[in-house]
Formats: C-alpha cells, sequence, structure tokens
C-alpha cells in the first residue's frame, strides 16, 4: 500500500534526468502517491520519464542548481527535496543549504566522502532550523550502512566491518557523474578506520576478498574512499578496523580506473578528458573513441593468443598514437598483471571483446562482513543481497541498487515527517527491519533484499578477544543524532571553487563520553577548535621493512621520502591539510602487493 505525504506536498527530485535518479523516481511513484515535480538542467529529456509515471502525477521544472534565488523558489513548500544530480563534491552544498533556508527536508545519496563530513557539519545549524536532512541514502553508502546495523546484531562485540560492493560490467548506461566519481575514488588520499584511529591510505591500492556472488566463491576487492568508514566509527568507537572495499567486473576494468585515476592525480591527464574517454568506452562503438582501429592491428599479430608484458608494452606505445588517455589505461591494466590480479591473456581477452563491442554479464551486489566475538569465542557473520543479473529488480546494477535504495529512504523519511531535525546517515535513524520492508514498498522483492551467510564461529580452547566494544541485541537507531565524528574523521577539507568549506566540528566534544575513546590518529590534523588555523600532523607511507634483511640507508629511504612528498602534493591537490613521512613496514613501492582477507 503506497504512502501519502502529509499535506499532499510535492516532492522535488533534483537532476531527475540521471540513470540513477530515475530508478529513485520510478520506483517512489510506486511506495508513494505523494505528487511529484522533476527537475534537471535539462528538462526536455524529463518528458519521457514523467509519461511512464500515471497521468497528473509528475511535472517537470527546469532548475540550474548553482542560481540559488531560482532554487529557493522552486523547493518552496515541498515535502522533501532529493538530490540525485552529482557528484556531490560540487552539487551538495549548494542544494542542502537552499533546504535549510527554505526550511525544507533534504535527502541525497552522497557517496564523497568530503561533501559527507561538511554535511555532518551542519548538524546544529539544521536543528536549530528545524530541518531533517538525510545524507548517504543509496546502496553504498547508504544500504550497506544500515547492512552493517544489521549484522553488527548477531555478534556480541564488534572488531571489525567490511562494506563491500561490487559494480559489474554496465555498459553502456553509464552517466559521466558516476565516472567522474569512480575516478576520484580511484586514485589518492583514501580517509579510513584503521588500528582504532583515523587513517589515510592510498585509494585501490589495499585489497580484499568477500563472497560477493552466490557460490562463486571470493572477489578481489580494492579499499576505496567512500563514506561509510567516516561516519560508522561514532557508532562503533572501538572497532579496529572499518573500511569500505569495492571492486569493477571485469578485472581489467580496475586497472583501467586505478590508470586513469593516477594520470589525473599527477596532472598528466585533465578529468575532463579521463572522464569523456571513459564515456566513450562505455556508451559508443569503439571507432568513435579513435582507438579501434590502432587496437585491432596490435592483435592481429597477438593473433589472440597470451603476450608477454613486453608485449603488452608495445600494446601500451602503439595505443598511445591513437588516444592518449588509452596509455594510462593500459598502464593500470598492467600494474593489474605486475601485482598477479590479472594475466596477460584475460587483459588481452578483455581489450578484443572491448573492440569489438561486446560486453561481460553484469553481477553486481552488496556485502557487509562483522567479525568479532559470539559467546566468547572469535566469529565472523556476514549478510548480502542474495541475487544479480539481469532478471532481478533490486541488484540488476547499482543504478537500481542506488535508486531503489533512494526510494526505500524516501518513504521512511516522509512516514517520519517531523520526527527529528538535524543531518543524519543512515545508521543514525533507519532501523534495518523498517528499511527492508520499504525496499518491498518501493518494489524489491523479498528474495532480492538480504540473506545472512551462516555465522562462523571459531571454537579455540583458549578463545582470543577480537575487540572491547559492546553491541547491544538491539542497538538503538538515533543513539547518533548529533553525535560529531571521531577525531581525525571531522570536516577538514577546504574546497578551492566555493565547494564546501571545512571548518570546526559543530559538536568538538568528539564521542565525549565513549568508552575507551580513539587517540589523536596520526596522519589527520587537528581542527583548531576557535576556528583558527589547523596544524597538519604526519602520516606514514610505505617505507623499508624493518628487521633482518632491512637496508635503511638513505639510498633505501629515497623513494620513500620522494613517495611521501608525492603523496602530501596530491592530498594538498585535493584540499587536504595533511603530510606524509616515509615511515612503514613495507619495501619501497611495494604497496600494492598488500592483502588482507
Amino acid at each position: 500500500m503506497a504512502s501519502t505525504a502529509r499535506n499532499n506536498k510535492p516532492v522535488v527530485f533534483i537532476g531527475a534526468a540521471g540513470q540513477m535518479c530515475r530508478v529513485a523516481v520510478e520506483r517512489f511513484a510506486v511506495g508513494c502517491d505523494a505528487p511529484l515535480v522533476l527537475s534537471d538542467i535539462n528538462a526536455t529529456v524529463l518528458e519521457s520519464l514523467a509519461a511512464k509515471l500515471p497521468e497528473g502525477r509528475a511535472t517537470v521544472a527546469k532548475i540550474d542548481l548553482f542560481d540559488r534565488p531560482s532554487l529557493v523558489k522552486a523547493i518552496q513548500g515541498a515535502a522533501l527535496v532529493v538530490l540525485g544530480a552529482g557528484p556531490y563534491t560540487r552539487t551538495s552544498e549548494p542544494v542542502l543549504t537552499a533546504c535549510l533556508e527554505a526550511k525544507v527536508p533534504y535527502l541525497d545519496f552522497d557517496d564523497d566522502v568530503e561533501s559527507t563530513q561538511a554535511a555532518l557539519g551542519l548538524f546544529e545549524k539544521a536543528k536549530q532550523a528545524g530541518v531533517p536532512c538525510y545524507i548517504g541514502c543509496g546502496a553504498s553508502p547508504g544500504m550497506s550502512n544500515v547492512m552493517a546495523v544489521d549484522v553488527s546484531r548477531d555478534l556480541d562485540t564488534v572488531d571489525a566491518l567490511d562494506l563491500c560492493w561490487l559494480v559489474g560490467d554496465e555498459r553502456p548506461e553509464v552517466g559521466k557523474a558516476v565516472l567522474e566519481h569512480l575516478l576520484h575514488i580511484a586514485s589518492g588520499p583514501c580517509l579510513t578506520w584503521a588500528n582504532g584511529k583515523a587513517t589515510v591510505n592510498e585509494s585501490w591500492v589495499e585489497t580484499a576478498y568477500a563472497p560477493m556472488l552466490g557460490q562463486s566463491g571470493e572477489t578481489l576487492l580494492h579499499e576505496t574512499a567512500h563514506p561509510e568508514p567516516v561516519t560508522l566509527p561514532r557508532l562503533f568507537p572501538n572497532a579496529t578496523r572499518i573500511r569500505c572495499i569495492g571492486g569493477l567486473g571485469p578485472q581489467p576494468m580496475n586497472g583501467i580506473a586505478r590508470g586513469l585515476g593516477n594520470a589525473v592525480r599527477r596532472q598528466a591527464l585533465s578529468i575532463e578528458d579521463a572522464v569523456g574517454f571513459l564515456h566513450e568506452i562505455v556508451t559508443n562503438p569503439p571507432t568513435t573513441a579513435g582507438w579501434g582501429q590502432a587496437f585491432t592491428a596490435v592483435t592481429q599479430q597477438f593473433r589472440g593468443g597470451d603476450i608477454t608484458v613486453k608485449e603488452l608494452f608495445a600494446l601500451a606505445g602503439h595505443a598511445t598514437q591513437a588516444l592518449d588517455p588509452w596509455r594510462y589505461a593500459v598502464m593500470g591494466m598492467m600494474e593489474q598483471i605486475w601485482s598477479g590480479e590479472c594475466t596477460t591473456g584475460e587483459v588481452l581477452g578483455f581489450l578484443i571483446s572491448t573492440a569489438r563491442g561486446q560486453t561481460y554479464e553484469n553481477h553486481s551486489g552488496l556485502l557487509v562482513r562483522a567479525v568479532g566475538t559470539k559467546n566468547g569465542h572469535p566469529a565472523v557473520a556476514i549478510k548480502r543481497t542474495p541475487k544479480s543479473g539481469k532478471d532481478t529488480v533490486l541488484t540488476k546494477n547499482m543504478g537500481t541498487m542506488t535508486g531503489t535504495a533512494c526510494a526505500a529512504f524516501a518513504v521512511m523519511a516522509l512516514e517520519s515527517a517531523g520526527q527529528r531535525s538535524g543531518v543524519f546517515c543512515p545508521e543514525d535513524w533507519a532501523e534495518p527491519a523498517a528499511f527492508y520492508k520499504a525496499l518491498e514498498k518501493v518494489g524489491a522483492p523479498r528474495d532480492e533484499i538480504i540473506e545472512s551467510l551462516q555465522l562462523s564461529v571459531i571454537d579455540a580452547r583458549a578463545p582470543r578477544r577480537l575487540g572491547d566494544d559492546y553491541v547491544p541485541k538491539e542497538a538503538p537507531i538515533g543513539l547518533l543524532q548529533g553525535k560529531p565524528l571521531p577525531l581525525g574523521l571531522e570536516p577538514m577539507l577546504i574546497r578551492p571553487s566555493g565547494g564546501w568549506l571545512g571548518g570546526a566540528s559543530a559538536n568538538p566534544q568528539c564521542c565525549s563520553g565513549a568508552p575507551n575513546q580513539p587517540s589523536q590518529p596520526s596522519g589527520i590534523h587537528q581542527q583548531d577548535r576557535s576556528g583558527g588555523a589547523a596544524e597538519p600532523l604526519s602520516a606514514a607511507v610505505p617505507g623499508p621493512r624493518s628487521g633482518a634483511g632491512a637496508t635503511e640507508t638513505p639510498e633505501a629511504e629515497a623513494p620513500c621520502r620522494a613517495r611521501a612528498s608525492e603523496l602530501s602534493a596530491m592530498a594538498r591537490g585535493r584540499g587536504m591539510n595533511v603530510n606524509f613521512s616515509p615511515q612503514s613496514r613495507l619495501i619501497p613501492g611495494d604497496e600494492k602487493h598488500r592483502t588482507s582477507h
């Protein structure tokens, strides 16, 4: 039965022409009978979407979200504003603050760390305005956060959380905003939670495995810069590790993303050129990308067989003559071969298929794994989406997962209108059972929503305690309302082009009163609570291995110092006040071989 909005006020979707937001609109219309306003900078694209809905249900409007007076006027009196336009590092601030000005509830599926931090810093302002702002309400973050709360209840204590996502071959339906976000998280600083404190790693370097799909075994995933490790430590302050790990299918796509991301980070390639190149590959026939004929000539020389790394270098050089970004993409795939993630045959097969315009069967999904204790014994609990593929409703692709989850969160937000004010992440307010019911309400079949893998309890003679943070059986939702981010995870970015301005946390007591409060993390600067300039601390980067066989000489440390300088410059380029120093147990340049299970 569809929900009814209070006073029949409209729900305004901004960016409704995007793939994920279109799904959110269609699924929301199933679960709620509120009138809809579909808006985008290009309103003509929305006519076909409005035509799919019952007659008279939706109106179409042209909105420029960077035109503040027009934006405030357009959202005035709405029951809810849903922001589906990305990238959120540019779009979140103007729309959220406009909603505070207009005193209208706000919801988004923001998946960027910077804008998430800044939005949480507005909690007190939103509370004073009496406006609820729901952020990160998509698949990851969003549904993954709810799954983390859910899976934690299967254990007595939680020491580690892995929030995992997998995106399959979604060609040709991939938008430019999604690709820009991918390049943003595929290289550069990754703010995460490790060793019980905020830590900066390099994105897409740390790897792990997870049983993402049915009985297909373990899937290789990469650590990514996502909001979950930034917000969940408020609920699990004593966990030693909380990380977001994800992967692309087929496997060589991870190398392409990494290679292009590195090129953008080094300013060897502009973000516009990198996104344009990726968009050509995933949406158009290969010849329109300019490299089809050049690659075909090279592959004919190998006659479809396996090739050596040396020959792959030749392939990269030949491809450079056709389109410069392709060189960086191939170099990223070569790094996969060096690290053992792919064979040369797998890479070549992928390139041949891509040149021919062929795609792979798409499989996407979410999984959350909790490690802790149960009845005094070490234990592992896992929850995941049980199905994937073209015949599913929820997990057909990442667009359907994100859009459907967003629709469910929006229905819940309307049903709880007037109950809260402030800025909230999903773990702050969305009870798992209620969220799963909301997914059904917007059209997700029950057998596609969630499944629990068998709880693994290690029965040891002398059980080892993995963590000392107590998670009650019914972890109270709402416990985190207004609770600031732990030290090192508060807003710390200054956007140079009129975006978010990071400042002191609105609630500077950072987890005050929490047991075993984490100490000030290495690598993250401490905000000046008076609002002044922040002093950077230092963070470790891969350096010489200590112990037997180590060579702690100036010559050995030189690559580490160079790497530290590069990472520091990279962080400053993204507005992060972080300094790196050459201190670690890894051999210089060996960070790509780090693997954890």
